[in-house]
């Protein structure tokens, strides 16, 4: 690879963006099926390390599998899908018990990410 050039004096920030960048394009084929999330990069002049997230698309993940655990112990609907102003379509993808301010996290139609107020979420997610 021409690249590796710049990796000779070690890892650096300015350096990592390339390596995330040659990361995802090798992961971005994977399968059509797997989903390939990249993380944050730790790293010291002579090594590094990438989290990296995987999911079967269509599948639901540990932080939606807990959200829906805990709609329900709030008395929450995790199969509503209000459509919210300003924001549409949305579903309950994670709560966060450490958050004291903005708990909830949801997803509209196009996966963008909101954080909630917990009176939000039970305005737009309560059992009828």
């Amino acid at each position: 690879m021409s690249d590796s050039s710049i990796f000779k004096d070690g890892f650096n920030k300015a350096n990592l963006k390339l390596l995330r960048a040659l990361v995802d394009k090798a992961l971005a084929d994977l399968d059509p099926m797997i989903e390939v999330k990249p993380g944050n990069i730790s790293f010291t002049e002579g090594s590094c390390t990438l989290k990296v997230e995987f999911s079967v698309k269509g599948k639901m993940g540990k932080e939606e599998t807990l959200a829906i655990q805990y709609a329900r112990l709030f008395g929450l609907d995790p199969s509503l899908r209000p459509d919210i102003p300003r924001i549409g379509v949305s579903r309950l993808v994670k709560y966060s018990a450490r958050s004291s301010e903005y708990p909830w996290v949801i997803e509209n139609a196009e996966g963008k990410h909101y954080k909630f107020k917990e009176a939000d979420a039970n305005r737009y997610f309560k059992k009828a």
